[in-house]
């Protein structure tokens, strides 16, 4: 729907963020408006890469939805945080498959070990486990010097 989102995108190998009203429903980094905020703020004859987009409330703060699937830039999935109904805080799924049993781990003071990436074969996979910590603000994870994205996700089709 029609709304207030933060757009990321870098240029020069530095990263930037504008918030932007968009008329769409579900926008997506390939969207016309989306490149035209951008297209707006960034100089001239620079290369810009669109990162991602994220849902605002009124307030500002990002918008806080149920379940986020844990995805690094390049796609891989390492997970899944989601809220329990008649339990408070967030619990972390390692494989999000097994999301209808609703098993997980609770998440105290927004961190977590991440077990590693669900159903991928990841050339670091000896770095897994390892400590991961949410930042709310980006709607991030940071794990291994990493930034990690919190991309909301239904099981529902």
């Amino acid at each position: 729907m029609a709304g207030n989102y933060r757009i990321y995108y870098s240029y020069r190998n530095e990263e930037h963020s504008i918030e932007q009203w968009l008329n769409t429903n579900n926008p997506t980094i390939g969207y016309g408006e989306v490149m035209e905020a951008v297209m707006k703020e960034a100089p001239d004859s620079v290369g810009v890469t669109i990162i991602r987009l994220v849902d605002l409330e009124q307030d500002g703060r990002p918008t806080l939805f149920d379940e986020f699937r844990i995805i690094d830039s390049n796609g891989v999935i390492y997970g899944l945080i989601f809220k329990k109904i008649a339990h408070d805080g967030w619990f972390y799924l390692p494989d999000y498959t097994d999301f209808g049993r609703r098993p997980g781990k609770h998440i105290s003071n927004d961190s977590f070990s991440i077990a590693g990436a669900a159903g991928y074969t990841i050339p670091n996979k000896g770095d897994f486990p390892a400590l991961a910590t949410i930042d709310w603000d980006r709607l991030s994870v940071t794990c291994n010097g990493e930034e990690f994205y919190l991309v909301p996700w239904s099981p529902s089709p």
